[in-house]
């Protein structure tokens, strides 16, 4: 069964294909939220090495973004998606 996102990416696919976008490949991603209901210490670090427990040997890029102010962003990936100058 094909979800509602996929008329979006067949047109960005299509798009990329013929070269009538500056877009190089499309991207699928899912999310979750977690909601903590405790006083104890989070530790978004420690979680890195179960996420690639989680998604297996394929997801080997894990990264925790941690703005001023703004909830923590923590995922795993297969690609590289950003590097550190």
């Amino acid at each position: 069964m094909k979800g509602a996102y996929y008329p979006v990416v067949e047109k960005a696919s299509e798009m990329i294909k013929q070269k009538r976008s500056s877009l190089s490949k499309v991207v699928l991603a899912c999310n979750s939220i977690v909601i903590r209901y405790s006083i104890y210490h989070y530790d978004p670090i420690a979680w890195l090495p179960q996420l690639q427990q989680h998604q297996g040997h394929d997801a080997y890029h894990q990264f925790c973004l941690q703005p001023p102010g703004a909830p923590d962003f923590v995922g795993n990936t297969p690609e590289r998606l950003f590097q550190k100058n």
